[in-house]
């Protein structure tokens, strides 16, 4: 979720202690837009996966309204759009990777680039207790209350990911093999266990810390994208430039752009 919106009110928040190691943060906007003042924002991926509670007008991703009043969000390789239209007031959390499996005891793979309503999950009811109070406070205390209904301590301590996924370079510099060696098992089944937790192949979750990371350089550096290529684990221009648009939709350059076109703006 992008961090560039606050003069439309949005926050962060951080989770209670018992979660923090698998909920990286909380988000909060509300806001009223015009018509006339529709924008999108990008949602860049983390390798993570993510539920959102809306409170207000329909949320539009990726060009599609969605009326739902939660969705699971799951891990994306691409950039995604949220336009912000009319009433806006949505919560969301965003997990880490290999974290909401423990919650939602799905295969993650299932997930890929999909948005599925958390009512069509064999989840409890409880979720609706949410919508019973209006303060944000109240609100991220009811969603709190909920993620520890659902989270399965048993299902999570099986996790073999648990000791590795925090421990995975912002860089992206690691490889199946490398981890495969760590994790004393075979490539094979490394790929599976990814697929099962995380919903991306340790492959796809590499390009994606390293064009996130390529992102970061570029904000502090924007001048010099053949330094953020070197910088990013890059040894070459055209390669660099194929991960980044597969991942967020724009060329560095193109990326480069909007970031003065916002900085303008703010």
């Amino acid at each position: 979720m992008t961090q560039h919106l606050t003069h439309l009110g949005f926050r962060f928040f951080r989770p209670t202690t018992a979660l923090q190691p698998l909920v990286q943060c909380y988000w909060h906007i509300r806001c009223h837009v015009g018509q006339s003042a529709l924008a999108d924002e990008f949602l860049h991926p983390e390798g993570g996966s993510g539920v959102v509670f809306n409170f207000a007008d329909p949320l539009i991703f990726n060009g599609q309204p969605y009326l739902g009043p939660c969705l699971l969000i799951g891990p994306a390789q691409r950039t995604g759009t949220l336009t912000l239209s009319g009433q806006v007031d949505a919560i969301g959390v965003r997990f880490y990777p290999g974290a909401a499996h423990a919650f939602f005891q799905l295969p993650l793979a299932e997930l890929n680039g999909c948005l599925l309503p958390v009512t069509d999950l064999p989840l409890e009811a409880s979720w609706q207790q949410v919508w019973e109070v209006d303060a944000v406070n109240e609100r991220l205390q009811q969603i709190e209350l909920w993620l520890l209904r659902q989270l399965d301590v048993q299902i999570q301590a099986k996790n073999p990911l648990v000791a590795l996924l925090p421990s995975l370079p912002d860089s992206g510099q690691f490889s199946t093999a490398d981890l495969a060696e760590r994790m004393a098992l075979g490539e094979r089944q490394v790929e599976r266990l990814f697929r099962q937790w995380v919903g991306l192949t340790p492959k796809q979750l590499a390009r994606i810390r390293r064009v996130q990371h390529a992102r970061e350089l570029l904000k502090t550096a924007p001048a010099d994208l053949t330094g953020t290529a070197y910088n990013a684990g890059y040894f070459d221009q055209a390669h660099f430039i194929h991960d980044f648009k597969q991942v967020v939709g724009l060329t560095p350059g193109q990326y480069r752009q909007r970031l003065k076109q916002r900085d303008r703006l703010e």
